[in-house]
């Protein structure tokens, strides 16, 4: 004779492992790690960041071919970009460099440059359509450079980065985290 059990005994209780359980934790723990980063809660801003080392960088390769080639580059300012340009002494005008690493470029969304020239606030505004830019900056084949402040910063923040020419006419970039507090 069978005895019948009853269903609620027939069935078996199904648990979470303990292996299943540190899965979930740390995919969690990576998505936290993530959103972290990219809103930036560190509080350092690291596009501002990258895009003002890339353009200190720039100038240095601009600096270096302008000797080298014994030719004048310049480097046209608008709030929110910049393109470098190139004397043509036959033509006797500053056209775009021919460089694919020195095209125009437009900064990220929030971003906006500042120039300060030879001691005057710079208005940074697009060219006009029909004419050709001249550029606010020359990066002279002899080396020289006049005097500019450039400073990169994050609308509505005190977030920025410059670059300016120091005394002995190297170019000096102080980033994000330590500039003074002031923003000056």
């Amino acid at each position: 004779m069978s005895i019948a059990r009853p269903a609620r005994a027939r069935r078996r209780v199904r648990a979470f492992t303990l292996i299943e359980i540190l899965v979930v934790v740390t995919i969690i723990a990576i998505i936290i790690g993530v959103v972290v980063l990219s809103v930036n809660v560190t509080g350092r801003d690291s596009e501002l960041h990258k895009e003002s080392k890339r353009l200190d960088a720039l100038i240095a390769m601009v600096r270096e071919s302008a000797e080298m080639q014994v030719r004048d580059y310049g480097l046209y300012l608008e709030e929110h970009g910049y393109r470098f340009l190139v004397f043509d002494a036959r033509q006797a005008q500053w056209i775009d460099a021919e460089e694919p690493e020195l095209r125009p470029r437009s900064l990220p969304d929030g971003l906006a440059l500042d120039l300060v020239l030879e001691g005057r606030d710079v208005i940074l505004k697009p060219p006009a359509a029909d004419a050709l830019p001249l550029p606010q900056i020359v990066l002279y084949a002899s080396g020289d450079l006049d005097s500019f402040t450039i400073t990169m910063k994050r609308e509505s923040t005190d977030h920025r980065a410059r670059l300016r020419v120091a005394e002995n006419g190297t170019i000096e970039f102080t980033d994000v985290d330590h500039m003074p507090e002031s923003g000056g």
